[in-house]
């Protein structure tokens, strides 16, 4: 199984709204402006949800939750 390459470029915080954080992934060639909430096309690039969540944000929502 081939591993995606891609780089996430996160603009600096400012006030925004859950969900309407937007972020930047370049991925086969193109920059492409996403939000935290787009979910059907972050799955679209194979291990960008873990890498954004989880490596960059340190989301911890299931361990919250299941605690």
């Amino acid at each position: 199984m081939k591993t995606a390459t891609f780089t996430i470029i996160i603009p600096e915080a400012g006030k925004t709204e859950q969900g309407k954080e937007k972020f930047f992934v370049e991925y086969q060639g193109r920059t492409r402006p996403l939000f935290t909430h787009d979910y059907q096309e972050i799955y679209r690039v194979p291990g960008l949800y873990e890498a954004l969540f989880h490596n960059r944000l340190k989301c911890c929502s299931p361990h919250v939750v299941t605690g």
